[in-house]
This record gives structure tokens, C-alpha cells and sequence, in this order.
């Protein structure tokens, strides 16, 4: 087994763990590893994964809107909008449906 074959299975690992001694103990086992092997070749993969995590934490988020605080102006910003969709909805004439041909 090659060094990218263990890489590829120490990052299909990594994620399943959320303590770094039981991840460590159950490579040690799988390589028949000691304990300076084992964190020569987790560690930087840890380390990687770790700033990746850190990154996309850090970016910043998109404001969100300003809602109104008094839900009776919010109502009152509604009902136009609601009313000049029912008008659309009822100026738009429905389509007929095409009869289906019978294949007989």
C-alpha cells in the first residue's frame, strides 16, 4: 500500500471521528503502527482539515433584512400587494386544455 492510498483512507476516516485519541488508536491498529507513525501521518492531514473548517467559518455572512417590528405595518404593507395579485390573477385568462386524441 502507497502513501496515496493512505492518505485516501485516512481522510475517509478522519470525518467519522470526533476524538483524536480513538482516531489514533484505530489507525494505529489498522497499520499495525507505532505512535510517532501515527501522528507523523494524521496530524497534518488534521491540521489541513482544521483551517479548511476555520475558513469557511470565517466568512462573513449576508445581512439579513430589516423586518418591520410592528406586525400591523406589516400587514397594512401587504394587503396591496395582495390585492393587486388577485386583480392579476383574475385579468389573466386560463388556457384550455388541448382534448387528448384517442388512438383508436
Amino acid at each position: 500500500m502507497n502513501w496515496m492510498e493512505i492518505d485516501k483512507l485516512l481522510y475517509s476516516m478522519i470525518p467519522l471521528y470526533e476524538d483524536r485519541e480513538l482516531l489514533y488508536s484505530d489507525i494505529k491498529k489498522k497499520f499495525n503502527w507505532n505512535d510517532s507513525q501515527v501522528k507523523a501521518a494524521v496530524d497534518p492531514i488534521l491540521n489541513r482539515k482544521l483551517v479548511e473548517l476555520k475558513q469557511t467559518k470565517d466568512k462573513p455572512k449576508a445581512k439579513a433584512k430589516d423586518k418591520p417590528k410592528d406586525k400591523a405595518k406589516a400587514k397594512a404593507k401587504d394587503k396591496p400587494k395582495d390585492k393587486a395579485k388577485a386583480k392579476a390573477k383574475a385579468a389573466k385568462p386560463k388556457k384550455a386544455k388541448a382534448a387528448k386524441k384517442s388512438n383508436l
